[in-house]
């Protein structure tokens, strides 16, 4: 996949690292008065290194990898659903050979949202490791305005 480049401010500088906001894009194209669907004006905030000594209201251009970002939305949206439905079918039945008289839905959703959790805690316990690598990170490669 190719790269994805974006535009930022820097709001902060937090040690070697700047915290970047990034305009959000709309479904609409921008225009939120005219599709009246209440869309937010606020920005997505991230933290990347400050490689280009960018300071406090510096405009940048950030780049990331196309790939590491369905990477990014796999683990966080596409797996859970899996391991929810996972649970939900194969661990309804083995809660139900546990317990006969339990409701086969209620086991299945009992085990489903178990799964579900247990992922969470899992992904979370491993954070970074699981995350983009260095060379897939997003990172700012060009100063446009100071």
């Amino acid at each position: 996949m190719g790269n994805i480049y974006q535009v930022g401010i820097v709001r902060k500088i937090v040690g070697d690292r700047v915290e970047v906001e990034i305009a959000r894009t709309t479904a609409c194209g921008g225009n939120c008065a005219g599709c009246k669907a209440g869309c937010s004006g606020t920005g997505i905030t991230v933290q990347l290194e400050n490689r280009l000594n960018a300071r406090v209201g510096d405009i940048v251009r950030i780049r990331a990898q196309g790939g590491s970002l369905v990477l990014s939305a796999a683990f966080t949206y596409l797996l859970p659903l899996v391991m929810l439905v996972l649970g939900m079918v194969y661990g309804g039945s083995y809660l139900q050979r546990l317990y006969p008289g339990m409701d086969a839905d209620t086991a299945g959703l009992v085990f489903g949202v178990f799964a579900l959790v247990l992922y969470y805690l899992v992904l979370r316990l491993a954070g970074g490791r699981l995350g983009l690598t260095g060379r897939n990170r997003p990172r700012i490669v060009e100063l446009i305005n100071r």
